[in-house]
C-alpha cells in the first residue's frame, strides 16, 4: 500500500507536467519595447565598429527567436541578414550596399 501511495504520489505530479505546454510566443508584430531596444542597441555597437555586421545580425537574430513566433519569411530574411552581412564585413558589398539589400529583403520578407 505504501509502495503504490509513493509511486502515485511520484507519478501523479510528472503526468501533469507533461501536460503542460510552454506558453507561445507572440508574433513579431506586437514589436515588444524591451526587445527592439536590445536590437537597437546592437545596431549601435555595430554602427561604431564595436562588432562586425555579421555578429550584430545574428545576435539580433537570436533576441527575435527568443521573443516572438517567427514565421519562415522572417527566419529566412534573418538567414539572408546573416549572409550579406558577411560579405558586408569582407568588403565584397559596401555598408550601404548592405543597408540597401537589408531593406528590399525586409520589405518582402518581413513586411513593413
Amino acid at each position: 500500500m505504501k509502495k503504490s501511495l509513493l509511486a502515485l504520489g511520484i507519478l501523479a505530479p510528472l503526468a501533469l507536467a507533461a501536460c503542460v505546454t510552454a506558453p507561445q510566443l507572440p508574433p513579431s508584430s506586437t514589436r515588444i519595447a524591451v526587445v527592439e531596444a536590445q536590437k537597437k542597441d546592437i545596431a549601435i555597437n555595430r554602427n561604431r565598429g564595436m562588432i562586425s555586421y555579421e555578429e550584430a545580425a545574428r545576435r539580433q537574430f537570436a533576441i527575435e527567436q527568443a521573443s516572438y513566433a517567427l514565421r519562415p519569411s522572417e527566419i529566412r530574411f534573418w538567414n539572408e541578414a546573416i549572409a550579406t552581412a558577411r560579405m558586408a564585413d569582407e568588403g565584397r558589398i559596401s555598408k550601404q550596399e548592405y543597408q540597401r539589400r537589408i531593406q528590399i529583403a525586409y520589405a518582402r520578407d518581413v513586411g513593413a
